[in-house]
């Protein structure tokens, strides 16, 4: 079956349908990972976008489900050069084109992804839609015309607090704000010695403080940030002095909270194999990212320090807000050499658990 990607530039791209028939619509954007698709597919993160992929083969690996991030699959849309559909893995307990089925995903292969990677790249990312139904392509251009960013985290956050475990020893018991919480980053707290009481992004301060937490941790999340209830809190939470540790969407709302500006990015960061500089240390982590936004590093506040930057395009990576407040924009638990970042914040929370 045929399917079709229009972009609201008015590029037309045909290909071959991949997972479900239908249509798709979402923001266009591209991931330069080479690994992790499932991974990817199912980050929170990914939120009702319509993903591309620069690494031109998905599928080779199968699927099986200790890869996912969370319960379900999260973009709107898949955009690849190849699916292959002879997978080879010992673990391998499904195709991927049936995953992307089962799960209602519209995808499309067979196109030129580099090209497409290239219009994002100049032009920005872009609203667009996957479909197969090509007789609606008037209705589809009218309606990307008239498309507009909404934020996502109501979609991708719990319902109701829940409380997790640690592995071993109680060291500590840590709030998480939950606005698209990855199971990586959870097992990476619990296996730390964390008991991990999450709650929903709409959760006040004082049901928060309410649970005694010895720290705050603050995940990542989709879409724009724009959640001015969870900046509150926030801002209310730091007034606490709690340990404080933010990610991703967590690092942007965590620097509303002490009066930064946030900007949208012209492409966004999203992979595996971002580069970004340790201004202490002078050394460069290679990152796993996923976000359209960065914070404004010509327009912070007073006293806050800008600790990591990207060495691609020199946004800011990770500010520093005093002593028990930091945060940073990719996955610490997915970057080598940033789980001491992970070891640091939990010690710090312990050390007040144990006072």
């Amino acid at each position: 079956m045929k399917a079709y990607l229009y972009l609201r530039n008015g590029d037309c791209y045909e290909g071959i349908s991949v997972g479900s028939a239908g249509t798709a619509v979402g923001e266009v954007i591209f991931s330069t990972g080479m690994v992790g698709y499932q991974e990817e597919l199912t980050d929170p993160a990914m939120c009702g976008v319509l993903l591309c992929k620069t690494y031109p083969l998905a599928g080779n690996v199968g699927v099986n489900p200790e890869n996912v991030q969370s319960d379900r699959v999260w973009p709107a849309g898949y955009i690849v050069r190849e699916v292959c559909d002879v997978p080879s893995n010992f673990r391998c307990a499904g195709l991927f084109d049936d995953y992307l089925r089962s799960n209602g995903v519209v995808g499309i292969a067979d196109i030129d992804t580099r090209r497409l990677t290239r219009t994002l790249r100049d032009q920005g990312a872009m609203p667009g839609a996957i479909t197969t139904e090509p007789a609606r392509r008037d209705e589809l251009m009218k309606a990307l015309a008239a498309w507009q960013e909404t934020a996502c985290v109501a979609r991708v956050t719990r319902t109701a607090a829940e409380t997790f475990a640690p592995e071993g020893e109680k060291r500590c018991r840590i709030a998480c704000i939950d606005l698209g919480l990855c199971r990586s980053l959870l097992r990476a707290l619990t296996a730390r010695g964390a008991e991990v009481v999450a709650f929903p992004a709409s959760a006040c301060a004082e049901e928060i403080l309410a649970a005694a937490p010895d720290g705050v941790f603050v995940s990542g999340g989709p879409g724009m940030p724009d959640a001015p209830a969870a900046v509150e809190t926030l801002r209310a939470l730091t007034a606490q002095k709690l340990p404080t540790f933010g990610v991703c969407l967590g690092h942007l709302l965590l620097a509303q909270a002490h009066g930064a500006r946030t900007v949208k990015l012209p492409h966004g960061h999203y992979g595996a194999n971002h580069p970004v500089k340790d201004l202490a240390s002078g050394r460069t982590l290679i990152t796993t990212q996923a976000h359209s936004y960065a914070v404004d590093g010509d327009a912070l506040p007073a006293g806050v320090q800008i600790t990591y930057t990207s060495m691609n395009d020199d946004t800011v990576e990770g500010l520093r807000y005093g002593d028990a407040c930091c945060s940073v924009q990719f996955y610490p638990e997915a970057t080598t050499g940033a789980g001491a970042l992970l070891d640091q914040f939990v010690a710090m929370t312990a050390e007040r658990s144990a006072h």
